[in-house]
């Protein structure tokens, strides 16, 4: 449906002051363009080529962009029935022998003045979308203006700009120093100033009587356009005398008092060269801002027009983009209703809700207004052209994300935006490993040069044992579980007053074996002093595992308060109401000491044993082709068995819960429904708990009991991906509160159940309680494909089950999601959802119960799908233009050199 998030791999950026658009191109050759939220446009180039520039035609609703490749292309925003494309018109292929190294779009857009590296200037009509083949300015033409002892090869252009107050003069700048001023209706060189130092950029003064050159030593000077013998004001390096690193680009921006002026880059190389920075500096002040990724490109922003003062400048950087309010002291951001940065620290899990009440959505808007209180600038977002028509003020959606450095991040996906709305940090309850060097750091920094942090990306982790790996919200309680690397559980509610409160973990220990001796990360520790919580979600309880492995698997209910944990060496639950650890199983090393589940065991039938080396070896004669062939097994290969492909297990791993199951159901003969706890292994075993909870009223002072009731071992030997439970009609069994909240309907309370166990290989269902096999689906053995993840998908429409409000859904290796009746497994759709090769949008996909996945497409760019119409979020928008600024049309059939 759509893509969130920010541009992969950006490269160039411009803007259009009369549509009021942002154009945003990458190394991939993706052009994306933005207005108000809701309006954007995404076009490519027909190769994966760097967009090296970008021109909107202003007014025009028309961009001409540049690849790395010498392609120039014209794309045009057209309306049809009320809705906006932006297509292409007309490419044209400069040249091979060139290659363009700068470019300049005069004032009326009609003329495009094109730098080669080889030192010449040609026009390019933009109209006909055509070059003029002789050069405008040839660099002899230059050098006829220079004395004969600095006649040397100028080297490549480097800068063209026009004149803001005087259309026919273009300063034109070249690698080794030499910059010349030429007038275009005389079509002379009228001066030529004579530079030491190699040019990097060129910027004039609003009054058209100055310029600024910036060096690639870190320096800039400013000239007087009637003096070409010496600079009104002699080469200063802001950060020297030490030798600095290049002014990448420099500008010169007006203001009701003194201008700005703002570059990028020049910082001291020895002591700051490592830094990613931007300048302000108007009269006294002088501001550095200081981003954690590198700087592509600068735009000062005006109004509607060049000649009025400078309002911001936006500021593209590899990773994100920044706007900076230039009207108040104090240089604040603007706050962005998109073009936000999901990965500002690497995603490591995510969750959707489809329905979000309202009012928690407005509880978790409020708390992320309180967060930034004084952050942002008052003023409102200025890139708000365009109309979007998809705007549903029915949709209330939220999407989790959580984070390696312990942050969770709640965004509203309700519409086409991605809006951050809050977050929350896990990190100020613990005592990390970045403490301390935070503080040595604190000590460190002097006030020269006067740096600013600004910007929310940061792709490092002070502890890797914050990562977040699970989370769980329930929308009826208000309740967040969120599950680290660490081996920490975090239980949070939901508050609008700001409290204190002293964190005690609940220690759940896993280990029988007395002679365990854990040998990976330490355990997490807790803050001594109180913790000041502001509004939003707030930790009331903290269970912690032992080992303090990772958390492998997450399972929340909290209809009955409790919380199931599981890691590489067993799993546990603990109760939240009373804070107590309630069970623990520990699985590792359990193989070696049950022969009923060891997988490895080798007190197998003669029979069975006969047959699987009978199996193998008629495989291994067809993979050699029969007898004829004699090829030697290669070390590392793997073993097949028949059709299936079998990947070596260890042990060592097998221990590994890998998902956690609440369910009301039936597990013994004779007995009513009851709470149970089904957990599922690396090595294909599911543990299946009873569990006996005390009356309401005593809950808080009796134990959860818990007692070990079955124990299922699969024959493949396949992980367990998920366990689900169905009711006698084939209804998966609704999670807590849905009943009551009227989000499902009360499961059958009579006939038998079914359990529903999901492997990477195969779908096995057994009739509860009697736990008989009632059928199975193979998925490895038919076509290679494995489950990456399944789950309850409620849709409506052509893929609706006539005997059940919900499919089993599961998402494969192969990037398709396969959708099976319950408990029967048919087979109802196969939908590719992902493409086969993109290995991170595998990793990072969801599917949420009504439908909705997002995976990540890029690192920086989340993908939406649906896979019926119901869910389906329209992007169409809409972009006026007036007519009257297009009185030159550009034709759409290829002329000239134009590669069609």
């Amino acid at each position: 449906t759509v893509q969130f998030g920010f541009p992969h791999r950006p490269s160039a950026i411009a803007y259009d002051p009369k549509l009021r658009l942002l154009a945003i191109g990458t190394q991939n050759g993706v052009i994306r363009v933005y207005g108000q939220p809701g309006v954007e446009f995404t076009v490519r180039h027909m190769s994966d080529v760097v967009i090296t520039h970008l021109f909107f035609l202003p007014g025009q609703g028309r961009i001409i962009s540049i690849g790395e490749d010498n392609m120039i292309c014209m794309w045009e925003i057209n309306t049809e029935n009320q809705v906006s494309q932006l297509g292409e018109t007309k490419r044209y292929l400069l040249d091979g022998k060139y290659r363009i190294s700068a470019c300049c779009l005069d004032e009326d857009a009609k003329h495009l003045y094109i730098g080669t590296d080889a030192g010449n200037i040609y026009d390019f009509d933009v109209a006909e979308l055509t070059l003029v083949e002789d050069p405008l300015i040839h660099q002899d033409a230059v050098l006829q203006n220079v004395s004969d002892d600095n006649k040397v090869n100028p080297g490549p252009i480097e800068s063209i700009t026009q004149n803001p107050s005087d259309s026919n003069q273009l300063l034109v700048g070249y690698n080794r120093g030499f910059v010349a001023l030429y007038d275009l209706a005389g079509k002379e060189v009228v001066h030529v100033y004579m530079g030491t130092l190699e040019l990097e950029s060129l910027c004039w003064h609003k009054s058209g009587t100055q310029f600024i050159s910036a060096h690639n030593d870190g320096s800039f000077a400013v000239w007087n356009v009637n003096d070409p013998a010496n600079p009104e004001h002699p080469p200063s390096t802001p950060y020297g005398p030490f030798p600095c690193k290049a002014i990448n680009k420099i500008a010169w921006a007006t203001s009701d008092s003194d201008p700005y002026i703002i570059f990028s880059g020049g910082m001291a190389r020895a002591s700051h060269g490592d830094r990613h920075c931007v300048t302000v500096m108007q009269g006294k002040k002088h501001i550095v801002f200081d981003f954690t990724s590198p700087v592509c490109d600068f735009i000062p922003f005006y109004g509607d027009n060049a000649s009025e003062d400078t309002r911001a400048v936006v500021i593209l950087l590899e990773e994100e983009l920044v706007m900076i309010d230039l009207y108040h002291e104090s240089f604040p951001l603007f706050q962005k209703p998109y073009l936000s940065s999901p990965h500002v620290t690497p995603i490591t899990t995510s969750a959707h809700i489809s329905d979000c009440p309202q009012e928690l959505l407005e509880k978790i808007r409020s708390a992320g207004t309180l967060q930034c209180k004084n952050e942002y600038s008052d003023c409102p977002w200025p890139i708000d052209g365009g109309q979007a028509m998809n705007s549903d003020s029915n949709r209330s959606e939220l999407l989790l994300t959580g984070h390696q450095d312990g942050s969770i991040r709640f965004w509203d996906v309700s519409n086409t935006s991605l809006q951050l709305l809050y977050t929350l940090s896990t990190s100020s309850y613990f005592i990390t490993e970045g403490d301390e060097e935070d503080g040595d750091k604190n000590e460190e920094e002097d006030n020269w040069p006067p740096f600013r942090k600004v910007g929310s990306y940061d792709p490092f982790s002070d502890d890797a044992r914050l990562a977040i790996l699970h989370l769980h919200l329930c929308t009826f309680r208000n309740t967040l579980v969120a599950a680290g690397a660490g081996g920490q559980v975090l239980v949070f509610e939901l508050s609008e007053e700001a409290t204190e409160r002293e964190l005690e973990p609940i220690r759940i220990d896993l280990p029988d074996d007395q002679e365990f001796r854990w040998g990976g990360m330490e355990q997490l520790m807790s803050r001594k002093e109180s913790i000041t919580m502001q509004p939003g979600f707030q930790a009331t309880h903290w269970a912690q595992l032992y080992p303090p492995d990772a958390v492998t698997a997450l399972a929340v209910h909290t209809e009955w308060e409790l919380i199931a944990v599981g890691c590489g060496q067993g799993y546990g639950m603990f109760d939240y109401n009373n804070g107590s650890s309630v069970w623990k199983r520990w699985t590792y090393g359990i193989y070696e000491k049950d022969s009923a589940i060891n997988p490895f065991n080798r007190s197998k039938s003669f029979r069975r044993s006969m047959r699987n080396s009978v199996r193998r070896a008629r495989s291994s004669f067809r993979r050699r082709g029969g007898a004829g062939g004699n090829t030697p097994k290669k070390s590392g290969d793997v073993e097949t068995t028949g059709s299936r492909r079998i990947e070596p297990r260890e042990e060592a791993s097998g221990s590994l819960v890998r998902s956690l199951y609440f369910a009301n159901t039936l597990i013994r003969e004779g007995y009513t429904h009851g709470p149970t706890l089904w957990a599922g292994t690396n090595l294909g075993s599911v543990f299946v708990d009873h569990i006996t909870l005390p009356d309401k009223e005593a809950r808080s002072s009796e134990k959860v009991k818990v007692q070990e009731a079955k124990i299922i071992q699969l024959e493949h030997r396949a992980p367990i991906v998920d366990v689900l439970i169905a009711d006698t009609k084939g209804s998966i069994l609704p999670e807590p509160f849905e009943v009551e909240f009227g989000k499902a309907k009360k499961p059958a309370s009579n006939g038998a159940h079914y359990a529903v166990i999901v492997s990477e290989e195969q779908i096995k269902v057994y009739s509860l309680p009697s736990f008989k096999f009632r059928n199975k689906e193979k998925l490895t053995v038919i076509d290679g494909s494995r489950v990456a993840k399944s789950g309850l998908i409620r849709v409506r429409g052509k893929f609706e089950s006539n005997n059940a409000p919900g499919l089993l859904g599961c998402l494969t290796n192969r990037g398709e999601l396969v959708m099976y009746t319950v408990p029967d497994l048919r087979l109802v759709a196969r939908i590719n959802c992902i493409g086969k090769d993109n290995a991170i949008a595998k990793r990072s996909a969801i599917v949420s119960r009504n439908g909705q996945g997002f995976y990540l497409q890029t690192p920086s760019e989340l993908q939406r799908f649906c896979i019926t119409k119901e869910g389906y979020i329209s992007s169409d928008c809409v972009v006026e233009v007036d007519e009257m600024y297009r009185q030159s049309p550009v034709k759409a059939e290829p002329e000239g050199s134009a590669d069609g």
